[in-house]
Order: C-alpha cells, then sequence, then structure tokens
C-alpha cells in the first residue's frame, strides 16, 4: 500500500516480492522480538501519513498519530515515524496555505493521539515510569558483547554493508540508495514522508552507542520500496531508449536479475537454520553424554531438560545454579536482576570470580565463549573467568550451516563449544 500509493502498483509489487524472500527478515520474523511488530505499525502510520499528504483528513491524522504511538510503545526508536505525520503536513502547507488551520489542528491532533495510543498499547509507562527510564538507561549502555558501535559514520556504514547488503547484495544496496534519490525527486509525497521517515530512523540507530542487525528491520520495507523505484526508473529508460512496446517486460527481467542475490540468501539461511549450532550441540550431547552427568550450559536449550544430567546455568552473583529447578520453580525477574549485576548477558564470563568453581561440571556447552576471544581486550576478566574454565580440557564444535559432527568426532570454527573435562583419549 505504502508503494503503490507513493509510486505505482510495479513498484509495489516488486518492493512486496524483495521483502518476502529478504533473509534478514525472515530471520527475524521467526524470533520473540518487537522490531518486527513495530515494522508494522510504522508502516501503517506512514500510510496515513501519505493519505495526509493527499487528502488531509482529520481522521488521518488521527490514525497515523494512533499508530505511531503503538510503535513507540513496542519499540521507542518508531518515535522518528512521526516525521512522516509533520512532513506530509509540511508539503500540504507549501502547496496551498487554505487549508492552513485545519492542518494545524490535524498536527495536535495526532500527537495527541500518540500518546492515547501508548497509553493504550502500554499504560504500565505511565503508571511505573521510573522502571521504564531505569530500563532506557540500562538499554543505552555504551558496551554490550559483539554489538559495540564505532561512531556514527562507522555505524551507519555496518547497518549498510552487513544487515542490509548481506540480504540484498551489493547490486541490491545501490538499487536502494538510487531509488531514494529517485524518490525524493518523482514523487512530492515520497519526498516529504517516505524519505525523511526512513533517513530520520537510520539516523537514529546508527547513532547509538550499540549495533544490532535486528535494528534496521523497520526500514527493511522502505528500502525495498526504494529499490523497487530504481527497478522501475531503470526499465522505464531502457524502454524509451529502445523505443520497446513492453516496458513491463523490462522491469519484470530487471527486477528477477536484481532478486536474485536476495532469493539465494533467503535458501541458503534456510539451510543454515536447519543445522543450526544449538540444535547440534543438543543432538552430539544426547549421543554422547552419559547418564548423570553434570553439564554445564550458558543456552537452557529447552529439548535437553529432561535428559538425565545435572544442569548448571550462570547466574552473576549466585555461581552456577539448578538450572531444571529454575525452570520448574520459576525465574524470580528482580532477584535475577540484582544477581547479574549490570550485566547485558548471563554467562560464565559474569559469574562472581569467588563462585566459578559451582560451574565445575563433566561437560560444558557454551554460548559466548568465541564472541569474548573476539573482543579480549575489552573483557579481560570474563576471558580469564573461560579460562579457568576450561583449563586441561578436550573441545569440539560445530560450524554453522553444516550437519552435526557424530560420536568422537569435531570440527574447526567455532558458535557453540563443547567442553568435557577429562575424557579419555
Amino acid at each position: 500500500l505504502v508503494g503503490r500509493r507513493t509510486q505505482g502498483t510495479a513498484v509495489a509489487l516488486i518492493a512486496a516480492a524483495f521483502l518476502a524472500f529478504n533473509s534478514v527478515h525472515i530471520a527475524w520474523s521467526q524470533v520473540v522480538r518487537t522490531d518486527i511488530h513495530a515494522s508494522v505499525f510504522m508502516l501503517a502510520s506512514l500510510l496515513f501519513a501519505i493519505r495526509i499528504a493527499q487528502h488531509g483528513r482529520i481522521a488521518d491524522y488521527i490514525l497515523a498519530g494512533l499508530f505511531a504511538g503503538f510503535a513507540v510503545a513496542t519499540k521507542w526508536p518508531a518515535v522518528t515515524i512521526f516525521i512522516g505525520v509533520l512532513g506530509a503536513t509540511a508539503s500540504r502547507v507549501i502547496q496551498s496555505r487554505s487549508e492552513l488551520k485545519r492542518d494545524l489542528f490535524g498536527v495536535i491532533a495526532a500527537g495527541v493521539a500518540v500518546l492515547v495510543g501508548v497509553f493504550v498499547a502500554s499504560p504500565f509507562i505511565f503508571l511505573d515510569w521510573q522502571t521504564v527510564l531505569a530500563n532506557l538507561s540500562n538499554e543505552a549502555r555504551p558496551r554490550h558483547l559483539g554489538h559495540t558501535g564505532a561512531g556514527f559514520l562507522q555505524n551507519g556504514w555496518w547497518y549498510l554493508w552487513h544487515p542490509v547488503r548481506e540480504s540484498v547484495g551489493v547490486m541490491g544496496l545501490l538499487l536502494i540508495l538510487a531509488g531514494l534519490l529517485v524518490s525524493a525527486v518523482r514523487s512530492r509525497v515520497s519526498r516529504w514522508t517516505l524519505v525523511p521517515a526512513a533517513l530520520a530512523f537510520f539516523a537514529l540507530i546508527a547513532s547509538q552507542n550499540l549495533i544490532w542487525s535486528r535494528w534496521v528491520l523497520p526500514l527493511l520495507p522502505m528500502f525495498c520500496v526504494f529499490a523497487a523505484v530504481a527497478i522501475v526508473a531503470l526499465g522505464e529508460a531502457i524502454a524509451s531508449a529502445t523505443n520497446s512496446r513492453r516496458p513491463r517486460a523490462i522491469i519484470a527481467a530487471l527486477a528477477a536479475f536484481a532478486a536474485i542475490p536476495t532469493v539465494a540468501g533467503a535458501f541458503a539461511q534456510s539451510a543454515e537454520r536447519a543445522n543450526d549450532t544449538r540444535s547440534q550441540a543438543a543432538r552430539w550431547a544426547v549421543e554422547n553424554i552419559p547418564s548423570g552427568s553434570s553439564v554445564a550450559i550458558e543456552h537452557l536449550e529447552l529439548s535437553l531438560r529432561d535428559q538425565p544430567w545435572t544442569f548448571l546455568f550462570p547466574i552473576g552473583g549466585a555461581g552456577c545454579v539448578d538450572g531444571v529447578r529454575q525452570l520448574t520453580e520459576g525465574v524470580d525477574y528482580e532477584q535475577v536482576e540484582q544477581l547479574r549485576q549490570g550485566s547485558p548477558i548471563v554467562d560464565f564470563g559474569n559469574v562472581s570470580p569467588d563462585r566459578l568453581e559451582s560451574c565445575r561440571a563433566d561437560y560444558a556447552i557454551l554460548t559466548y565463549y568465541d564472541l569474548y576471544r573476539a573482543e579480549a581486550s575489552a573483557f579481560p576478566k570474563e576471558i580469564q573467568n573461560y579460562e579457568k574454565l576450561l583449563a586441561g580440557t578436550i573441545r569440539a564444535a560445530p560450524r554453522p550451516g553444516r550437519r552435526a559432527a557424530r560420536k568422537g568426532g569435531g570440527a574447526a570454527a567455532t558458535l557453540i563449544w563443547f567442553i568435557e573435562s577429562g575424557w579419555p583419549g
């Protein structure tokens, strides 16, 4: 709908097809995170902002604000989508001042609707705002294992070159950048709504201390529209230059060619998901770990909880606790928050050194060790914990996207480590 209202049906269909095969979008759509939900609400708000630019109805102002409120309650950086409402209003004022009072009233109504939407979606934000501020301050921490940013420009480049480029290819990335410019030039509505909303959100996530691939998700639908705009513009230019009577066929061929990296990435990721290293670790453990063993584990793989083992799970200041008992009796989140001592991750690296002996086990399945090794200089205490835990061990690791090694086997390169203490041979 956003693509059709701003650039036409061809752009809309191509953009929808691109998004359907986007590997990053597919991956995070299958994970319990709020980024996809925020994307939905942001797109809905943007759609009504586009209708504001086209018609200026008060109902569209209210609905744009309401969905923006839902988006903000879901993921706070979504507040940038309100720029679409402001841009739509500005375009109307510049185009004609005859309805200035109604448009100003519409903006106020949209702002009120944002607050109403936030309250309806999450009254907790207003009832316990102190906790909200504390949570936001925790999210603004300067460092996070594997996700520490390096400033606005490098963060912005990271988002473009990794989650975006890896899901659409270099050609797709160039089409997005070209389509953004074409959209700003060719379409008044896009110039005042879609383009500034996309740029504002991109600038906000790039300015944060941390970088996460999922933060780019709300941009992917907009980026797919931009890529489609570039393809349609190129197809029309080729048809005009060659006097072709079949511009749609040219556009379809260009779209199919441009979609090759996206589709290939989707299938490659599907194969990798089918051979997830956590699942490999679980299968290896079931085949190799004898009954009665103790197993230290960082990722509580639920498929393992009925195995006849004692699971040791790290919780900061408490050391390692019985993982199955924690799952059975229920987790006291306030207690865990206190015991994790401000650490964003619950792992062996953040166990209090004086409690590390409580994590000694016959076997250990680790999740974060390779990430700490990659940033060893920034996490010396955590590395020291792992080195003590792994002293005198034999290790094996599954490779992402490959089938798990069978008994007695292992592979180099690691996402998840198997460690067995004192394994003969």
